[in-house]
């Protein structure tokens, strides 16, 4: 059986992605939490966000790192928002 992160989301292809570098801070923040990871597929060019294979082997700690960090960025959308938009 195949892993979820194993499989191109765009050309089905089984077994031809791999993990992307980050481009940007957004990326970098997705990248470290843990549960999703940015994958690359070889063989239609697909470039985009899944969730990792041991997803379900996560701690507790990782799962604290990942609430933290999705709420620092929650907090940080919303203040540019507030102050930048009319």
């Amino acid at each position: 059986m195949f892993k979820k992160s194993t499989i191109c989301p765009s050309c089905k292809t089984i077994g031809k992605l791999h993990k992307s570098h980050s481009r940007g801070i957004i990326e970098r923040i997705i990248n470290h939490t843990y549960i999703w990871g940015l994958f690359r597929c070889h063989n239609c060019g697909w470039r985009g966000v899944l969730l990792r294979k041991n997803t379900l082997k996560i701690s507790f700690s990782g799962l604290l790192k990942t609430i933290l960090t999705l709420a620092i960025v929650y907090y940080i959308v919303v203040y540019f928002i507030k102050n930048y938009t009319n």
